[in-house]
């Protein structure tokens, strides 16, 4: 079976998430030569039109809820059920996601210093320590 398929054919090209990148040997070649740059960034910029904008089109689409369900003809029959439903999970996903990597991390303080004892304050930085170091596991292991 091939992974990211419809119907068994492939839903996007191969070379849908290819990162561009240019050698440093390259790069020294062509620097002073401004024609022979323009040409390697013309291929890197027609790639992408070519190969990878529609994927982040289909991807941008479901991001605003407009999902595929949304073209599909409907029955004839009028006893076929209409249950086509477009939900904006990825919009969620992608705000929770945001939200928990750049978002304003939780900040707990005691109002007096004088109300509770260095015992009890280190006890509550250890476990704001482990709590942060499990989050940073978490983190890493999703990408």
């Amino acid at each position: 079976m091939i992974i990211n398929s419809i119907y068994g054919k492939r839903r996007f090209d191969r070379e849908a998430n290819r990162d561009y990148t240019m050698p440093v040997g390259t790069y020294t070649s062509v620097a002073e030569q401004p024609l022979e740059l323009m040409k390697i960034v013309y291929q890197f910029i027609n790639h992408h039109q070519n190969h990878q904008v529609l994927r982040l089109q289909t991807l941008y689409d479901y991001y605003q809820a407009n999902n595929a369900i949304k073209n599909q003809v409907d029955s004839n029959n009028p006893y076929h059920a209409n249950n086509r439903v477009a939900a904006a999970f990825a919009r969620y996903m992608t705000s929770i996601r945001v939200g928990y990597l750049i978002g304003n991390p939780i900040q707990l303080k005691l109002q007096d210093d004088n109300e509770v004892d260095d015992s009890q304050a280190q006890k509550f930085q250890n476990v704001l320590d482990t709590l942060s170091l499990i989050r940073m596991q978490t983190m890493s292991t999703s990408n």
